[in-house]
């Protein structure tokens, strides 16, 4: 019988869901709360992190951010370590994950291993869904959430890279 994790895998996705593609990583934290739901792991989905997120942050065996980004070719999916930094992008209602992590750090307490995975947008207008590479790109990632896969994550400090499709995590 596999060990118990000692503390819960947290996603969170976010983004607007009002302009297209930019809502990508909400619309993959509500699938997977929903796949989620009855573990100890927990997704949530929001328009942006918050201070309010810290608490989360620093009770979580691992972290996944999820968000939608310009820089690749459209349903591109990239995934990287993240490390806690003061500097980075924070406001009193706006943070950027690596100042989220800073910010829990300096609150006292050991951050758990983090992530963010980014899927690659195509469409960023005003609109209030997904173009179709992207909706089929959340799809694909969809298995590599089951809660059967996720409960190796956090003692190994990574998500299991080869249950992503590798033809999305290029």
């Amino acid at each position: 019988m596999a060990e118990e994790m000692a503390k819960p895998v947290l996603l969170i996705g976010y983004g607007n869901t009002t302009r297209g593609d930019d809502g990508a990583g909400r619309l993959l934290a509500e699938r997977i709360e929903t796949l989620w739901a009855g573990t100890s792991h927990r997704a949530v989905s929001c328009h942006q992190l918050l201070p309010e997120h810290i608490d989360l942050v620093r009770t979580a065996g691992l972290v996944l951010f999820v968000d939608a980004a310009a820089d690749d070719p459209a349903g591109a999916v990239r995934l990287v370590r993240l490390q806690p930094d003061p500097a980075g992008a924070a406001a009193s209602h706006r943070l950027d994950p690596a100042a989220l992590l800073a910010l829990a750090e300096a609150l006292g307490g050991q951050n758990p291993p983090a992530f963010l995975l980014t899927i690659n947008g195509a469409q960023f207008e005003f609109v209030d869904r997904l173009s179709p590479p992207i909706a089929a790109a959340v799809n694909s990632l969809l298995p590599a959430f089951a809660p059967a896969a996720v409960e190796g994550w956090a003692p190994t400090g990574a998500p299991a890279l080869d249950r992503i499709p590798s033809e999305i995590n290029g």
